[in-house]
């Protein structure tokens, strides 16, 4: 796996595999680039496939500091100029979403061709005019009880959190769930806690008219962090995005579903790809 060493000293570790028109995939938050395992197998027949561990994660991991969504983005133009990548369709799955709304809104559309936000939205938090975020009306109230308990007691925050990753009908593949439970255990709660905050405090619902690149929003119909609701109003936010929804995936339908999952993501960078003036 590839090191760059970003312009703060802070180690970034990378995947860059196969050859051809370039796919960025970006991990959520507490996960890392392992969990896009099934689609940089499959697509590296025919795409280059680039996948981080984004700051605070897992190779990429450092401790001290306060990371935020500015450095997430700020490490991924970082990764993308090192490798002189251009008409990059990138893959946002929760907060790495929230990294690229904030790349984009810092950097515009520079190396990118084309984004897939996957099950997220453009505010985590709710409030009295927005209802759109982390459902059951989570606040920035039980945000701040949220870090106050991941920084508490790490292991049993990171118990209670691996469910969510799935459909709340459970998980088909029976091997996913204690594979995650690891995976999310195995993290530094300082760090993630200050991302989190990071992301807490990102607004990007007035970002999402103003993109102009093609836009795919998928998510999960059984996802147990967003309402359905919020898809469509991306959807409807975003010029010219196209809604696709995995009707037996959660929070996690590149997992849940991946096989189809790898398929809509290949034909649309096929599609991005032969858009005139690409």
């Amino acid at each position: 796996m590839p090191i760059l060493t970003a312009s703060d000293g802070q180690p970034l570790h990378f995947a860059d595999e196969g050859a051809g028109p370039a796919i960025l995939l970006v991990h959520g938050w507490s996960a890392h680039g392992g969990y896009f395992g099934p689609q940089r197998v499959a697509l590296q027949r025919r795409f280059r496939v680039v996948t981080p561990d984004l700051r605070g994660h897992r190779r990429s991991r450092r401790a001290g500091g306060r990371p935020a969504m500015a450095d997430l983005a700020r490490d991924l133009r970082e990764v993308l100029d090192y490798l002189d990548l251009e008409g990059v369709v990138a893959v946002g799955w929760s907060m790495g979403a929230t990294a690229l709304f904030e790349y984009l809104a810092t950097f515009g559309p520079h190396r990118l061709g084309g984004l897939v936000i996957e099950d997220m939205t453009a505010r985590i938090v709710n409030d009295e005019t927005w209802s759109l975020g982390v459902r059951d009306g989570f606040t920035a109230e039980h945000s701040a009880v949220t870090v106050a308990a991941m920084r508490a007691n790490w292991p049993a925050y990171a118990a209670a959190l691996s469910a969510l990753f799935f459909a709340d009908t459970g998980c088909r593949d029976p091997k996913l769930p204690a594979w995650v439970d690891e995976q999310v255990a195995d993290n530094d709660p300082d760090l993630l806690a200050s991302l989190w905050q990071s992301m807490a405090e990102s607004d990007f619902r007035d970002l999402m008219p103003r993109l102009d690149l093609p836009v795919v929003v998928a998510d999960g119909a059984r996802s147990r962090v967003y309402t359905p609701a919020t898809g469509d109003w991306m959807a409807a936010a975003i010029p010219g995005a196209r809604r696709v929804t995995f009707a037996k995936s959660g929070h996690s339908p590149h997992l849940e579903e991946a096989d189809a999952f790898t398929r809509m993501l290949a034909a649309f960078a096929d599609e991005v790809r032969s858009a005139p003036g690409s």
